[in-house]
Parts: structure tokens; sequence; C-alpha cells
């Protein structure tokens, strides 16, 4: 099965969670074709990113 990628622009929690939320939601109906990946380019959030990295992603 090919995979689907949801990108995201900007290390925003706000959003990111709710979009997170709603993916969750899809692999729950077994819609396990799509995947989630941010791309930044600020860099004022350095630290939320490798706040992110040292949890592997995970909130």
């Amino acid at each position: 099965m090919s995979k689907l990628c949801w990108l995201h622009i900007g290390a925003g929690v706000f959003h990111r969670s709710h979009q997170a939320w709603y993916f969750n939601q899809l692999i729950k109906l077994k819609e396990a074709k799509w995947e989630f990946a941010l791309g930044n380019n600020r860099s004022d959030a350095d630290q939320t990113l490798n706040a992110l990295m040292l949890q592997k992603g995970e909130y």
C-alpha cells in the first residue's frame, strides 16, 4: 500500500495537536495509509524541535 503524507509547516503545538488527533482517528479506522510529518522554517522553534527529537516525536 502506498503511504500518503501530510506535511505541516511550522512547529506550532496547538494546530499540530489537533491534526494529530484527527490522524489518530483515521488510524483507528484502519486508514493507516497516512503519515504525518513536520517541516519548520522558523528559528524560534528550535527548543520545541529539540524536545520533540528527544521524545522521538511524541508528546
